[in-house]
């Protein structure tokens, strides 16, 4: 298609919409402000005090007064249930999506395109055909940045959930900008769920790491809605730590040490209870549907939960995330990057609420 053509088909849409604004909006517009003017401003002015229109206008306000609260609470309350509920009818929109390098050579990026493309393509048909009609699949091939691309078209479609695989590292990259994985944890303010296993079925022994705020909450709703009933026993792990042990203790002989850890253990493990307590209460869940374990550990976060994932054969770890970037994830580090390289299951990382969400 040549440039000119292209111009005059802009132009032509152009004619139309306006065209079609004019005929519905401004056309009978006009014929009511020439109706109520017809007869001149002092007839007009005359209708306005008549008993006919005062009694019209009182009742119009009346309507009004009644239904935009109705309207109000009605459209909140179907808006709530639309986001917390699964019914029949209700649709989702399953988006595949490949990055391209934006680095590769002309020839190569457009080759690597058409590739993709196809591929998606064709895997899209494959798994549409094995979820609920309601389900809608589409696939979509950037260009650029893997990282700036997925936060992009994440926030774009307004996505619950980003699902990505995992690739082994390049050291020296990762030490300063994170894995892919980790860049779009941190730039999307999104769930994501990095996935190393084959997949097979549910999830059938997932384990959760947790600290003592208001983050166990989030991360637990999110485990649960991943996990379809009957769900399988819940490993749930907080590494207890103190940065100033050895200088706190260093005066205490071990039996001392041991049961100061022990008393921190008691107090963190009454906590978490409280926390995961409230946490299926308020997510409408009982504690017969959600079976957990607690497992509080003395040490530090990456060993501990490292270690417990190991042990159990994990096969998803869910965790939250402080949300560091920049120079603050660059000296203070994340433990949820450090897990994901380190642990062989499957990760889910749940970002801190957002103020504006929070309240």
């Amino acid at each position: 298609m040549t440039r000119e053509s292209s111009s005059l088909r802009a132009w032509l849409v152009r004619v139309i919409a306006l065209a079609f604004v004019g005929l519905f909006l401004l056309v009978p517009l006009g014929t009511v402000f020439y109706s109520a003017f017809a007869h001149g401003l002092t007839r007009y002015f005359a209708a306005l005090s008549s008993p006919e229109t005062l009694s019209a206008a009182k009742l119009t306000l009346l309507a009004a007064a009644i239904a935009v609260p109705l309207n109000t609470v009605f459209g909140v309350a179907a808006a709530w249930l639309l986001a917390k509920y699964d019914f029949w009818g209700k649709s989702a929109l399953v988006t595949l999506l490949h990055v391209v390098p934006g680095s590769l050579a002309p020839r190569e990026q457009r080759d690597a395109e058409r590739d993709a493309k196809q591929s998606l393509a064709e895997e899209a048909r494959h798994l549409a055909a094995s979820l609920p009609k309601s389900v809608r699949v589409q696939a979509v091939v950037k260009v650029g940045g893997a990282a700036r691309e997925i936060t992009e078209l994440a926030q774009t479609q307004a996505a619950d959930l980003i699902v990505m695989g995992r690739g082994g590292g390049r050291a020296l990259r990762d030490t300063f900008l994170g894995s892919t994985a980790e860049r779009v944890m941190r730039t999307a303010k999104l769930p994501v769920l990095a996935v190393r296993l084959a997949p097979r079925t549910a999830y059938r022994r997932p384990a959760m790491a947790i600290d003592l705020d208001e983050s166990a909450s989030r991360v637990l709703s999110w485990l649960l809605w991943m996990l379809p009933p009957p769900r399988p026993r819940v490993e749930i792990v907080h590494a207890l730590q103190s940065p100033y042990e050895s200088l706190a203790y260093s005066s205490l002989s071990d039996d001392q040490v041991e049961e100061r850890r022990a008393e921190l253990r008691q107090a963190a493990s009454l906590k978490l209870v409280e926390l995961l307590t409230k946490a299926l209460a308020d997510g409408g869940v009982s504690a017969k549907d959600a079976p957990w374990k607690l497992h509080v550990r003395h040490g530090s976060p990456r060993i501990v939960v490292t270690k417990a994932v190991k042990q159990g054969n994990a096969d998803l770890l869910a965790l939250g995330t402080h949300g560091y970037s920049g120079l603050a994830h660059t000296f203070l580090g994340s433990v949820a990057g450090d897990l994901l390289r380190d642990v062989g299951c499957d990760v889910l990382v749940v970002p801190p609420r957002e103020r504006s969400e929070a309240t």
